[in-house]
């Protein structure tokens, strides 16, 4: 940030032609909490001095921040909704492969749980498997991925769990798309470029949105779920006999989430493009 304002400042006020624009996620924190440090931190000014305009990479009928972050009309002029931004689609081969590559066979149902980086992802991994270790034995197969900043101590705990019950346990996958469009349900945490991620695929999935140290991944699991676009299960709610329950519900029954993500524009690459060729022409 120390960098980063000084060399914008510099440069609209050497080359007033030039654009500036600044992305952000429709969701940061809770209301009260957003307007707080943005004013405490100079933000608003910062807003209407620096950028010509402002892409937010959401939908305004979702979630309105301009509304809920109190931003002035002399920025709000400068905002542009780019709608959510998709993600790359594997071909039908490429997602046959990375089932076969998992073990699995023709008519399988899969649950893929995922907690981004990991770092703060045990808990709902550990409630997972004590899901499983419950029992019955479920009617789906179970790929596990921790992601690479899950301590070592809690890797090797749900490793040796998930060799007990026959699940696979990967410590990083490098084609996140191709497991998830393999995948009938996905338990995830909720961050942006996850739901993103598994929007694009057209594939259902169970949030556990942490709500802590800031609220965005519960305040969006709440938007989305209005929508029927996920379900999702509060952090302080989640059990083992609950995570069960959702999970078996929406593995025997996706059709709702399914027909309303079909009918969800991804439109975030596509609005860029258009502004960027406006851009350009502009200047012609």
């Amino acid at each position: 940030k120390r960098e980063v304002l000084p060399a914008l400042q510099w440069l609209r006020r050497s080359r007033p032609n030039t654009r500036t624009v600044l992305g952000l996620r429709d969701i940061m924190d809770d209301a009260e909490t957003t307007r707080r440090e943005w004013s405490e931190k100079g933000a608003y000014a910062a807003l209407d001095e620096l950028y010509s305009e402002i892409w937010v990479y959401g939908n305004r009928d979702l979630y309105d921040p301009v509304h809920e972050y109190g931003i002035p009309r002399s920025v709000s002029d400068k905002v542009r909704f780019t709608g959510y931004i998709p993600r790359k689609v594997p071909s039908p081969e490429g997602v046959q492969n990375a089932r076969k590559e998992n073990g699995l066979q023709e008519g399988d149902k899969l649950v893929v749980v995922t907690t981004g980086g990991g770092g703060d992802g045990y808990e709902v991994m550990d409630t997972y498997l004590r899901m499983l270790e419950a029992g019955p034995p479920p009617a789906f197969k179970s790929i596990l991925i921790t992601g690479p900043f899950m301590p070592k101590r809690d890797r090797k705990n749900l490793n040796k769990r998930c060799r007990k019950l026959g699940v696979r346990m990967h410590h990083f996958y490098r084609q996140m798309e191709k497991i998830f469009a393999a995948a009938d349900l996905v338990v995830c945490m909720g961050g942006y470029n996850t739901l993103c991620e598994i929007l694009s695929q057209g594939t259902v999935s169970l949030v556990v949105p942490r709500d802590t140290p800031r609220r965005e991944q519960l305040i969006r699991a709440e938007t989305f779920r209005r929508r029927q676009l996920i379900d999702y299960i509060p952090w302080d709610d989640l059990t083992p006999e609950l995570l069960r329950l959702r999970v078996d519900a929406l593995v025997a029954d996706p059709r709702p989430l399914r027909e309303a993500i079909a009918r969800f524009p991804l439109t975030g690459i596509e609005a860029m493009r258009q502004r960027l060729k406006e851009f350009r022409c502009s200047r012609c």
